[in-house]
């Protein structure tokens, strides 16, 4: 459980959920908490949950962490559950017991957000009352160093979201009111659930935007490329695919050869897939 919620905390106008498990380094959690301690924007509130056992650094990383700084809140959980599960259980928590966020952040434990990310999505939240669910371009590094936009516009974004995702998963903001009524990352997917819950979004009529700028730094390595490529993910990807299709009821034909092009990729050797991501991004 958190430690006692103080008054400031109480009134914090953002949150951050971030999920760690067994596989995440310390080093790399310690530049991804500190990206967001460091941020220009200041009133926020850090929600960490940790997903089953974890490496023994990180564990004593995180507990520094939480006595450092105020903002820290840790969950630790026994058992593994998966990514959707612990943004979920973070989401009922600021949703029960923090009335005053506004705006709630994704990040991962191995990105790194620049120093304005948080300031750039919240003054464009405030000036933009319509948008909903906010993300940005990424600085790719690891195995490519290159900047990967995604459409800007809402229009854009839904007339190609089964050709191309939405988001760069942790470059995303929520308005409040997009979780305040329920919906939340669906859990029985293979991971896939930022795209399910996309894809819901979508059918829902959520307004959706993508700002131009970089405002994170996306870690990608051969062991993510692994984790993107296996039938089951295929297979669960195409469920969720088809079966917005079959409820939004636009172009059903272009849409299936790309569910289909999707499926074959995601059964290629990974290899191949990194040619793929070099060359056609």
């Amino acid at each position: 459980m958190f430690q006692e919620l103080t008054p400031s905390l109480m009134a914090a106008e953002a949150a951050v959920i971030m999920s760690v498990y067994k596989n995440d380094k310390a080093l790399d959690v310690y530049n991804s908490i500190n990206s967001i301690l460091y941020q220009e924007y200041k009133d926020f509130v850090f929600l960490i949950s940790i997903d089953g056992d974890i490496k023994g650094d990180v564990d004593t990383l995180l507990k520094i962490f939480e006595v450092k700084d105020a903002r820290v809140l840790i969950i630790k959980n026994k058992d593994n559950h998966g990514l959707a599960w612990c943004m979920n259980q973070l989401i009922d928590k600021i949703v029960l017991e923090l009335p005053s966020v506004e705006y709630i952040f994704r990040m991962d434990a191995d990105d790194i957000s620049m120093i304005n990310r948080m300031k750039v999505q919240t003054d464009f939240l405030k000036t933009h009352q319509n948008i909903d669910v906010l993300g940005s371009a990424c600085y790719e590094f690891g195995m490519f160093n290159k900047i990967i936009k995604k459409y800007e516009q809402d229009y854009e974004i839904k007339k190609n979201i089964i050709k191309v995702t939405p988001f760069i998963h942790p470059s995303v903001v929520f308005r409040r009111n997009v979780l305040q009524g329920g919906i939340r990352y669906p859990a029985n997917t293979i991971l896939s659930e930022d795209l399910a819950l996309w894809l819901q979004l979508s059918l829902d009529g959520y307004v959706f935007y993508n700002l131009p700028n970089a405002l994170i730094c996306y870690r990608l390595t051969k062991a993510t490329l692994k984790r993107r490529v296996s039938l089951k993910k295929a297979k669960s990807e195409a469920v969720e695919r088809i079966r917005f299709i079959l409820k939004n009821k636009r172009d059903i034909a272009k849409n299936i050869i790309y569910v289909i092009a999707h499926f074959i990729i995601r059964n290629l050797p990974v290899n191949i897939i990194k040619v793929f991501y070099k060359t056609l991004r």
